[in-house]
């Protein structure tokens, strides 16, 4: 990703990483979180399949959250302690 570490923690953004990208269909998706549901309600119409069409995972840097979602069904949400983003030049 060509974003640095202080963009992404401090703009309020999520990146996406549904199946298709592991399959080298598309990079990871980065977006304003208050997108993502619109994002994930219209990814079918965009791109072809279905946003939870596999193994998914969502980060949400600024608030220290990760959402994986299992392809059988299982999902997780793990919440981190906040900590100092370095800066670009460190």
């Amino acid at each position: 990703m060509a974003c640095g570490a202080r963009f992404i923690q401090e703009a309020g953004n999520a990146i996406l990483v549904p199946d298709m990208c592991s399959w080298r269909k598309h990079l990871p998706f980065l977006l304003p979180h208050e997108c993502v549901m619109t994002f994930v309600d219209e990814f079918l119409g965009r791109y072809g399949e279905a946003f939870f069409n596999g193994d998914t995972i969502m980060l949400f840097p600024s608030c220290g959250a990760l959402c994986l979602f299992h392809h059988e069904g299982l999902c997780a949400k793990i919440e981190m302690a906040p900590r100092d983003v370095p800066n670009d030049s460190d």
